[in-house]
């Protein structure tokens, strides 16, 4: 009878700490503002070479020179070159980077080829990198998030492979680069890359995210770019907002395809591989200088175009604000799902319980 209590208690303690490991914390999202609307944004320069074809805006600030854009076909989207979309853009692309590398972390190894990694924020002692396949698992919540550092580089080998499972998604992946990133030949990549200098995407590279460069120079070679819409399910639990409260559920892009944008090529016909946002001379390059505070909005000459239509493109996740999120929320990773184990174990435990009580009331020895 002791051990039939015994046994019992044990199963409860068990179905306590279950619960408590099952509840994963995701952190929250990154809040790219402007930069949301844009797969390639650079600061120096932006060069192409063979057959690319981009969804979504590719920006220049403060360089002028984009070349090879001849054989580029936008499928969505448009060229911002040396304007004030793209400069806004570049500021916000600072802001995020800082928010993400301001964030706590967990240190991993440094190649991430062969592993699986949950939501959360990863580090490296200097460089990442991947060869083979990076597994990301969503864990059933569809707002999970994943943010992976590297003080240094980011490299892929040839025919490298980062694949999502169980509600993970690439609008919600993102790579922290100190130094440059390049991805090898072949490499299917799917997250965000912000890096402190530049991105190289070697031929053949598809990536589903962003290659946004704050200060150096983005190389494209016959690459597939799409930009990450991201899909909210009904069945998952939001992930905690940068404001700490529930992300909405009714971001732009939830129902699989991006919403209409009025900005020239964003959506809809595909815009010519020559098209450059209109508007006037963007402010002098001393302005977009990584060193340099933000300039506010109101240093844009009033003559420039409208910012809105960029952080209102398609699978924009938040509206753009002064404040950078917080650096770590609360959040359920297991997507508010039924444990049925747990409840299992939770009824075997109750039931030894109730047993143990009634054959000690009736236990001769106990009266």
């Amino acid at each position: 009878m002791k051990l039939l209590g015994t046994l019992g208690l044990t199963v409860l303690m068990a179905v306590f700490l279950t619960g408590t490991a099952a509840a994963v914390v995701s952190p929250a999202p990154l809040d790219l503002k402007s930069a949301n609307g844009f797969v390639v944004l650079a600061a120096s320069t932006i060069t192409n070479t063979g057959a690319t074809t981009i969804s979504g805006n590719v920006g220049l600030y403060a360089g002028t020179s984009v070349t090879g854009f001849s054989t580029v076909t936008f499928s969505s989207g448009s060229l911002h070159k040396t304007d004030a979309v793209a400069q806004q853009a570049k500021l916000d692309l600072r802001d995020a980077y800082l928010n993400a590398n301001g964030r706590t972390s967990t240190t991993v190894g440094a190649q991430l080829g062969g592993t699986t990694k949950g939501p959360g924020v990863y580090a490296s002692g200097g460089s990442f990198g991947l060869t083979g396949t990076l597994t990301l698992d969503g864990l059933g919540n569809s707002n999970a998030v994943f943010i992976f550092k590297a003080p240094s580089t980011l490299t892929t080998a040839s025919g490298s492979h980062v694949t999502l499972i169980n509600g993970a998604q690439a609008a919600n992946v993102f790579f922290v680069v100190g130094s440059s990133a390049t991805l090898g030949t072949g490499s299917h990549f799917q997250g965000t890359i912000l890096a402190f200098s530049s991105i190289t995407l070697t031929t053949g590279v598809t990536l589903n995210g962003r290659a946004l460069a704050r200060n150096g120079a983005v190389t494209l070679d016959a690459n597939t770019i799409t930009r990450p819409v991201l899909v909210v399910t009904s069945s998952a639990s939001p992930t905690a907002g940068s404001s700490g409260s529930p992300a909405p559920s009714s971001t732009s892009g939830s129902s699989g395809s991006p919403a209409p944008s009025s900005t020239s090529g964003s959506s809809g016909s595909p815009a010519p591989s020559s098209a450059v946002a209109s508007g006037s001379p963007a402010p002098s390059s001393s302005s977009a200088s990584s060193g340099s505070p933000a300039p506010s909005s109101s240093a844009i000459a009033s003559g420039s175009p409208a910012l809105s239509p960029v952080s209102s493109a398609p699978g924009a996740t938040a509206a753009a604000t002064s404040t950078p999120p917080p650096t770590s929320t609360a959040g359920s990773a297991d997507g508010g799902s039924s444990p049925g184990p747990t409840m299992l174990l939770l009824f075997a435990g109750l039931a030894a319980a109730g047993a143990f009580v009634t054959m000690r009331r009736f236990d001769p020895s106990h009266r």
